[in-house]
């Protein structure tokens, strides 16, 4: 993992350089491949076939957090996945990367537990 830290933005080699959350870190990514290498393999198919759903059916709250720098997934990525989420409220944190959960924790959980339940 350490390995990766020249592609991380600034705003995320901060955050992992906190000794609690890069211990975090290594343990998930330990347990995401304790029953083996195969669960990898499983999250890329996953990502790069069809869902078996049209995001456009969605028709219950969707709150997204995103950093505009995040060196992991394209903020184009997210935004044409937003477009076709037809209740999607987006959120764009600039000069925040992936890790923004660690910075932002407060907001997003408030943002998420304030929005109201579909009769």
């Amino acid at each position: 993992m350490r390995r990766e830290l020249p592609r991380l933005t600034e705003a995320d080699r901060e955050i992992v350089s906190r000794p609690e959350v890069w211990q975090l870190l290594v343990q998930t990514a330990a347990e995401s491949v304790r029953s083996g290498a195969g669960v990898v393999k499983d999250d890329i198919m996953a990502a790069a076939q069809p869902w078996g759903f049209d995001p456009a059916q969605v028709l219950v709250p969707v709150r997204v957090w995103y950093g505009a720098e995040d060196s992991d997934i394209p903020s184009a990525a997210v935004e044409e996945l937003i477009a076709k989420l037809p209740t999607a409220e987006a959120r764009c944190l600039s000069g925040e990367g992936h890790f923004l959960i660690f910075r932002h924790r407060e907001e997003i959980i408030a943002g998420l537990t304030s929005a109201p339940i579909p009769n």
